[in-house]
């Protein structure tokens, strides 16, 4: 039976239990530094809430006071909640989402905003004028308000900009004169179509004249930002990828460099990808088949001083006291790293811990040529591994899988991607496989340490993170391809994925596992629908199982999304009735768990509830987890490690009922 002990060495530590996993899961956010210091906000796994974080030359500290924590709601996802004053840092309370201002030199927060019916994000700071340049949303039935505006220290608030459907990264040059942001209007999203506006500011700091922005139809734009010399630049995919350009000589002028992206999907207000050192140098990150680089285009900055080991960058900062950058890899957590152009060497702030020092790689896993190679090394007693492939209790944690690329032919000879990650230990050949769906649709999966992965590969599943169509970092024409096609060529590249699998023996075809959060819930849903007898079990994780639903109760933010994913609803009604997972809930066979935060605002509980009771009522067996203090993705750690456990138990209990029946 699976959990039953394999006979190996009891002196070996168990795996990393489902507590570690989470208690390992450290998030970074925001990352700000000047001549003085550099800040950054830190998750803390036992209670789930944010922190600053600050670093001079004096040593370190944590800023945020008990009580508060740093974090905006704006648009649901929120970003950037903290800018960086002289004396002080603004920033977003989580709790009432109203703006506060810290000073360094005490601990108090003062109170800049006091209006309970708004949201405040997208922060930069004024220095000119000693003011917090801020995204307000005010929600109201049956619209909710967008606009730009500025909160001095006096707390008077001021409005910049309004009219838009959405703002977004408000950017101020350093002499205080020009100001920039993105904007877009419904029905598009920012990765669709958005137009960069640009303008001065007069002596009283309200917009002044029109300056040269960016609105070419059909293309998006992300990240403005005023080098020293007062230069606008950003991140356009007119070239089809999402690349720096800058606008000087009267023109704007794509920077040399790869054609590649430079940024994933804009979900969050102001993320920083990118930015520039003093002399005009930029420092950028850059995605190639999924994995991420980071370039310094400066002869003084040596080899020695480019972090090595690292393949996902979340945010950079440079400016007097170096590059700054927020980086992760396969066998790293997400790491604060100190580039020093000057002295050559790359230090470390602060790092994510590795759970029981989990930072060596089993032999087992060496990379091999072919994949083909990678599974021949994998053999062992199959009999003996019943027990090992979903329950070892006996495993020594410092074993990590890492994801080797994974490319494939989908529908159409489309080529698709994603990571596979072998299991640790890899007695079964082929192994029981658990393929993940990242959420978004329009977002991506990345190859880092992630403690949620390894927990799976240590109990002898090999996980596939599939990058299916549609996902960012592989250029616009693979973002758009999901365009009308959401439900279809998802469920393709998930089918043809694992058949792929299985043909490299990489994959076993009577134990296979299906997961996906949101957006990937849909696909998982619609996977088992079309698929009904292919996955042993699935586990739909705050999932859209009725499209329409969402499209009538879902926030702004998301509003046309849908119609955008799927199509008009009255011109194209037989879309959604044929990618509905509640209307097929018939053609469901497979046991699936589900998982529902009740105060989820952009999947409304009444879907998952919906779902539940018509696969109830087909004799499908199903369970839900509901969980009262959660939104829309899960931040209590009792609650994220019982999720892990849940999982773990369901997919037990159906692959020893499936063993039993001969299936």
């Amino acid at each position: 039976m699976p959990g039953s002990s394999t006979g190996a060495d009891p002196a070996s530590p168990s795996p990393l239990s489902a507590r570690q996993a989470v208690a390992a899961t450290v998030e970074f956010g925001e990352l700000h530094s000047n001549a003085q210091r550099v800040i950054w906000t830190r998750s803390d796994p036992r209670d789930g809430r944010f922190r600053v974080q600050e670093w001079t030359t004096e040593g370190r500290r944590t800023l945020t006071p008990e009580g508060f924590s740093v974090r905006s709601r704006v648009y649901e996802y929120g970003g950037s909640a903290l800018c960086l004053g002289e004396d002080g840092l603004a920033f977003v309370n989580e709790d009432d989402q109203q703006l506060y201002w810290q000073g360094f030199s005490e601990p108090r927060c003062h109170p800049l905003t006091d209006h309970p019916d708004r949201r405040y994000g997208g922060l930069a700071y004024d220095h000119r004028r000693d003011r917090i340049i801020a995204v307000e949303e005010r929600p109201g039935n049956p619209k909710t308000r967008h606009r730009l505006v500025a909160v001095g220290r006096d707390r008077v608030l001021r409005i910049l900009s309004e009219g838009a459907d959405f703002y977004a990264s408000p950017a101020i040059s350093d002499d205080g004169q020009q100001l920039a942001w993105v904007e877009w209007d419904r029905p598009h999203q920012p990765w669709t179509a958005s137009r960069l506006r640009h303008v001065s500011l007069a002596d009283d700091g309200l917009p002044g004249t029109a300056l040269a922005g960016l609105d070419t139809p059909g293309h998006s734009t992300q990240q403005p930002r005023f080098d020293r010399q007062g230069r606008l630049l950003c991140l356009f995919d007119g070239s089809g990828h999402w690349r720096p350009w800058r606008f000087e000589h009267g023109h704007w002028r794509c920077l040399p460099g790869r054609e590649a992206d430079h940024t994933p999907s804009p979900w969050l207000l102001g993320s920083r990808h990118y930015d520039t050192l003093p002399d005009g140098s930029p420092v950028v990150a850059w995605w190639r088949d999924g994995r991420g680089h980071l370039s310094v285009t400066k002869e003084t900055v040596a080899p020695a001083a480019m972090p090595s080991g690292y393949q996902h960058f979340l945010a950079i900062s440079a400016g007097p006291l170096g590059v700054f950058c927020l980086a992760a890899g396969p066998r790293r957590g997400t790491a604060l790293l100190h580039l020093n152009a000057g002295e050559g060497g790359v230090s470390t702030l602060d790092s994510a811990p590795l759970p029981l020092e989990a930072t060596t790689v089993s032999p087992r896993i060496r990379r091999t040529p072919s994949f083909a190679a990678k599974a021949a090394s994998h053999k062992g007693n199959h009999k003996a591994a019943v027990g090992s492939c979903l329950g070892s209790e006996w495993l020594g944690a410092s074993v990590v899988s890492e994801p080797e690329t994974w490319t494939f032919a989908s529908a159409g000879q489309t080529t698709c991607h994603g990571f596979y990650y072998p299991p640790c230990p890899g007695d079964c050949t082929p192994p029981p496989l658990l393929v993940t769906v990242h959420g978004g649709p329009t977002s991506a999966s990345f190859p880092l340490f992630n403690p949620a992965i390894q927990f799976w590969t240590q109990r002898g599943f090999a996980v596939l993170d599939l990058n299916y169509r549609g996902s960012v970092g592989f250029g616009r024409a693979y973002r758009q391809s999901l365009a009308g096609q959401w439900g279809v060529s998802d469920v393709d590249d998930v089918l043809y994925a694992v058949k792929a699998l299985i043909r490299e023996r990489l994959a076993d075809p009577r134990r296979l596992f299906l997961r996906g959060q949101s957006a990937g819930g849909f696909t998982v849903l619609n996977t088992l629908a079309r698929a009904p007898t292919t996955f042993r079990a699935a586990t739909s994780l705050y999932g859209v199982s009725d499209p329409l639903r969402l499209r009538r109760q879902t926030h702004k933010f998301e509003a046309d999304y849908i119609d955008w994913l799927i199509g008009d609803p009255e011109r194209n009604a037989s879309r959604y009735q044929a990618r509905s997972p509640l209307a097929n809930a018939s053609r469901l066979r497979t046991p699936t768990l589900f998982f529902q935060g009740l105060r989820d605002a952009v999947v409304l509980p009444e879907q998952t509830e919906a779902m539940v009771a018509a696969l109830h009522a087909n004799g499908v067996p199903v369970e839900c987890v509901r969980f009262a203090d959660e939104q829309h993705g899960f931040r209590s750690p009792r609650n994220r490690a019982l999720v892990l456990e849940r999982e773990l138990a369901f997919y037990r209990h159906h692959d020893a009922i499936g063993r039993e029946s001969g299936q």
